[in-house]
């Protein structure tokens, strides 16, 4: 693995305040764009859950890992993202099973007020 490289000068941050994921600050935008990536997520692994080629099964492989990742601390993870809008991340797990992709489709349209 080679060296992390730096997109930004050590003290770039300085000026702005830290805000925790939770805060009441976090605009409608942002929350809708947390759920796009949510949603789009939960589409590719109903999508992909029965792919035999190996590009779906390594697309697959990818956002298994990123749902099942205990990691709640990373701000875009999977159980951080559920944080910021409310969900039960336990409870979307305990479903995934019985999500069509046609259906997040229609969730995606229809807007944040269907998840809250």
């Amino acid at each position: 693995m080679g060296q992390q490289v730096a997109l930004f000068q050590p003290q770039t941050f300085r000026f702005y305040k830290i805000r925790p994921v939770r805060h009441p600050e976090i605009s409608s935008r942002v929350r809708r764009l947390w759920l796009a990536m949510l949603q789009r997520s939960l589409q590719d692994y109903a999508l992909y859950c029965d792919a035999t080629d190996p590009e779906g099964a390594s697309e697959f492989a990818e956002v298994r890992d990123w749902l099942y990742s205990e990691d709640e601390n990373y701000v875009g993870s999977f159980r951080s993202v559920c944080g910021i809008l409310d969900i039960d991340a336990n409870k979307v797990l305990h479903h995934l099973g019985s999500i069509s992709e046609e259906g997040l489709r229609g969730l995606r349209k229809s807007g944040l007020g269907d998840v809250q």
